[in-house]
């Protein structure tokens, strides 16, 4: 499997005359797959590939010779690998995705749908995958799988979204067991609550989820497991990113989410819930399919990346907190962290609130009537005339940008993230046809929601001019120069492919790290890369 960060190889089969030939064949064939530009590097896609015939090694040549020919036979099966959907797919000696975060979405949408996942590319596709398991331990290891994916809780909230659009959450929700809960919360950032501490606020309840469906799905689940089940509260987490991607930095995500569960389910519900717990974990423990849970480190499951608020894993990158975080009161969204940005977000209001609906089923979920497109992207990148304008994402991060969010969550209400990229591109003469204005969708095109508790232009205004006198007096360039330069752009709902033409590149903005990768950014709800190529544009 190659896509443009790793290479992932199941295995080799060498032949030689002596031990020493196939030793000295794996070392050679071991730094040429380090060492090779792979096509799809560029392109942000996932190759699969079946079979890479890589001819006779000469074990007196440099692994750049066996590099070259690597090179040379993936460009061939990359020119006619086509997409893992296809119903000529199996058939296929490569096929790829468009993100490694789409593997474990199609695998699930196959397994909710009753449809055998029997093709050589999924268990190479999805980690820790067997066709011969049960379908509930699949579909929680391909929930594992997705959580373990560059865009991690992102990759998640993408699984749930799309399996409530074709009407087959409720069979992956049936799936998880309870003892699933504590492990999915504590591998997506959060902390199971107490039925104590939910109680205790229910006089106070966050219930800000205007999605009916999820809404609905949410408020059956939460009556069925009882709100102080930790899967409820994951649950209501992922249905407030789905909601708004731009939640996902927020840090009291959880506590919200703990609210929403217990808002949503009805006072009488509680106490019964609580009481049918205690079987419910019996019954789970004395099921003969119980296996340990798929969702945590360990020999067991799929591994996850480390849980230290420095680490790269996207799971847990921002909301990295003690338990206690879980049952604290929550921050006061009026008083923004001290910084550059200060003055756009000094009358951001509080966190806006709402209602609820609805009933469960566990079959097999039918044909949607209005089923929605496989493919929510376009095939080929699209271009744009503000290949830089991503290159402002560092720029807000150095001028504490997460953190006014984190303090501020009506800013993430208002989807100040992509309002500021939108109100910037329009600046820059950016169109509606442009990618760059229809990748952010109709908050960067649109008239402001009602209702605010602050200005919006006026935090957008202060935003915009934090960021053009960042750039000004560290870089000495404008926003123009730093945004306006040709590219295209490929995109996912959890993944942002910029493709810049390296003649265009700039050394300023190069000399400060702003086209280095940001990687996962959780208020953008994105894994971000840029890709150097010549010719792009």
């Amino acid at each position: 499997m190659v896509n443009g960060a790793t290479r992932h190889v199941e295995t080799i089969r060498l032949t030689a005359r002596t031990p020493a030939l196939v030793r000295r064949g794996a070392v050679l064939l071991e730094d040429a797959l380090r060492t090779a530009s792979f096509p799809e590097a560029g392109r942000g896609r996932v190759l699969v590939i079946r079979r890479l015939p890589v001819g006779i090694i000469q074990g007196h040549l440099p692994p750049s010779s066996v590099a070259l020919a690597l090179e040379r036979v993936v460009r061939e099966l990359a020119a006619s690998a086509v997409h893992a959907e296809e119903p000529s797919a199996p058939h296929q000696d490569a096929v790829f995705f468009h993100d490694d975060a789409e593997p474990p979405l199609a695998l699930a949408r196959r397994l909710v749908r009753g449809e055998p996942a029997l093709a050589w590319f999924w268990p190479l596709a999805v980690a820790d995958f067997a066709p011969a398991r049960a379908r509930d331990e699949q579909l929680r290891r391909t929930l594992a799988a997705a959580l373990a994916s560059s865009a991690g809780l992102g990759a998640a909230a993408r699984l749930v979204e799309t399996l409530n659009q074709w009407g087959g959450l409720d069979v992956l929700l049936g799936a998880l067991r309870r003892s699933d809960g504590a492990a999915l919360l504590q591998v997506s950032g959060g902390a199971p609550p107490t039925p104590a501490d939910v109680n205790r606020r229910r006089g106070d309840i966050e219930a800000g989820l205007g999605h009916a469906a999820l809404r609905s799905t949410v408020e059956r689940w939460a009556a069925d497991w009882g709100p102080a089940d930790a899967r409820s509260v994951w649950l209501a987490a992922m249905a407030l990113v789905v909601e708004r991607r731009a939640r996902l930095a927020d840090s009291g995500l959880f506590e919200r989410a703990a609210r929403l569960a217990a808002g949503l389910t009805p006072p009488t519900e509680t106490a019964e819930a609580s009481h049918s717990a205690r079987a419910i974990t019996q019954a789970d423990a004395a099921r003969p399919d119980a296996a340990p849970a798929t969702f945590e480190d360990g020999a067991t499951g799929v591994p996850l990346r480390g849980s230290s608020p420095g680490a790269a894993s996207p799971v847990t990158s921002t909301r990295e907190e003690p338990p206690e975080r879980a049952s604290a009161p929550p921050a006061n969204p009026t008083s923004p962290p001290a910084g550059p940005v200060d003055a756009a977000a000094r009358d951001a209001g509080a966190r806006p609130r709402t209602p609820t609906e609805s009933r469960r089923k566990d079959d097999a979920p039918s044909e949607p009537t209005t089923r929605p497109d496989r493919l929510t992207w376009p095939e080929t990148p699209m271009p744009t005339k503000l290949g830089g304008l991503l290159f402002l994402i560092p720029v807000l991060e150095r001028l504490g940008f997460p953190a006014l969010l984190d303090a501020a969550p009506s800013l993430i209400e208002a989807e100040v993230p992509e309002r500021l990229f939108g109100a910037i591109a329009r600046r820059l003469g950016a169109t509606g046809g442009d990618a760059t204005l229809a990748l952010f969708g109709a908050p960067a095109l649109g008239a402001a929601p009602r209702g605010l508790e602050f200005d919006l232009e006026r935090v957008l205004r202060g935003l915009r001019v934090a960021v053009r006198r960042w750039c000004l007096r560290q870089g000495g360039l404008g926003l123009r120069a730093l945004a306006v330069r040709p590219a295209r752009i490929m995109a996912t709902r959890t993944h942002l492919d910029v493709l810049l033409d390296i003649r265009h590149a700039d050394l300023r903005a190069r000399r400060l790290g702003l086209d280095l990768d940001p990687g996962w950014v959780p208020w953008l709800g994105r894994v971000v890369r840029f890709h150097y190529l010549y010719g792009e544009g």
